[in-house]
């Protein structure tokens, strides 16, 4: 097992376990957490790797909801892990796992050029004159964007992994996630002032994420992962899992059947809708992580 750095921050980590290039599986996964909560790291696949030592697991901690971090910089902060990790590891069949807010952050990456240039569009243009402008580290946000506008180009990275056959993913697997956010709030509505208007200060910023908004549709098709039209990281071929424990007493069946409805308006292939008593939200499924983390895909 070991951690590289993708950036300066002790949480722009990864951790590895079992890296072999001649693995056939390579398990890429991304914690829950509400954006903020420092209990759920990396580790929580670690139950997983040390039990399974014929495939390679990656886990990715990010940086947490604070003054200087808000939306998108969480997902700028997986799409540069997972650039690193296509970069700087041989890997063979790539399987995406998310669980709670990581699964959000999948959705988002899998379109990453409509979620990221819409936040960036939000924080550049808004207007330093406004009395509650910098009251949520706007002024921070902005800051950051602009660096990477100038430093680094995520989208066109994104783009040459792309269509060099090197970002792409068998599997996916949304584990008891967020995926709509004007409909959680519908639902939930004490949701917005515990964790969501900390990692998105503004309702602009939480439409953004709604699955009936028309530019994610896209005609029948996922959203462009790049500027490139067709540029994407799954296809027909890749196996799209939505799984949901019964028993998870932070989220109805409400969220995943929107995604699943989602799915099968924009992915030819539709999606595989898991369900099952597998315990409360904070427990990952416990006994059943391993089963679960691993289904479809395949250890050997």
């Amino acid at each position: 097992m070991s951690t590289y750095s993708y950036g300066n921050d002790e949480l722009q980590q990864i951790k590895v376990w079992n890296y072999n290039p001649d693995n056939k599986h390579t398990y890429i996964y991304i914690h829950g957490g509400a954006w903020k909560d420092p209990k759920n790291t990396f580790d929580e696949l670690a139950p997983v790797a040390n039990t399974t030592p014929e495939s390679t697991f990656i886990g990715i901690n990010y940086r947490l909801t604070s003054q200087r971090v808000k939306h998108p910089l969480h997902l700028v902060d997986v799409a540069r892990a997972i650039i690193y990790i296509a970069t700087n590891f041989k890997t063979q069949q790539k399987h995406l796992l998310g669980y709670s807010v990581g699964a959000t952050m999948i959705l988002q990456f899998l379109q990453f050029k409509y979620h990221f240039s819409e936040a960036f569009d939000f924080y550049v243009s808004s207007n330093p004159d406004d009395e509650n402008y910098g009251e949520f580290g706007d002024l921070l946000v902005a800051d950051e964007l602009h660096l990477l506008e100038d430093n680094e180009n995520l989208i066109a990275r994104l783009d040459e992994l792309i269509k060099s056959d090197q970002l792409y993913f068998t599997s996916v697997k949304f584990l008891d996630g967020i995926y709509d956010l004007p409909e959680l709030i519908e639902e939930y509505p004490q949701y917005a002032p515990w964790f969501i208007n900390e990692a998105y200060p503004d309702a602009k910023l939480i439409a953004l994420t709604s699955l009936s908004n028309p530019i994610l549709i896209n005609n029948g098709k996922l959203a462009p992962a790049t500027y490139t039209s067709n540029a994407s990281m799954i296809d027909a071929k890749t196996t799209i899992y939505i799984v949901h424990s019964l028993q998870d007493e932070l989220l109805s069946l409400k969220q995943t059947q929107l995604l699943s409805d989602f799915f099968n308006k924009t992915l030819h292939g539709g999606c595989i809708v898991m369900t099952g008593n597998w315990g409360k939200h904070d427990d990952v499924y416990g006994d059943n992580r391993k089963e679960i983390f691993l289904f479809g895909g395949g250890v050997a």
